[in-house]
């Protein structure tokens, strides 16, 4: 397995998502991990792609609501 680079739409999802930390390489998680992400209310259209040739792993649309958690599992 290899890391994967997680985008909201076009954007990398650190440019999307909420945190008052810093978000330099959020986005990208290491093979066999997971990571949470606070996310504003909308909907989007979440892709994995792989960390070297930019294909498209996974893509899915979801609609994040109020205190709602979304689970994605990636394969």
């Amino acid at each position: 397995a290899s890391p994967i680079i997680i985008y909201a739409g076009a954007d990398l999802i650190e440019n999307a998502m909420y945190t008052d930390d810093i978000v330099e390489n959020y986005s990208t998680i290491p093979a066999n991990d997971n990571i949470s992400y606070l996310m504003p209310i909308d909907t989007y259209v979440f892709s994995a792609r792989d960390t070297q040739t930019s294909a498209t792993i996974s893509d899915s649309t979801i609609t994040i609501i109020a205190d709602s958690l979304i689970t994605w599992q990636i394969q």
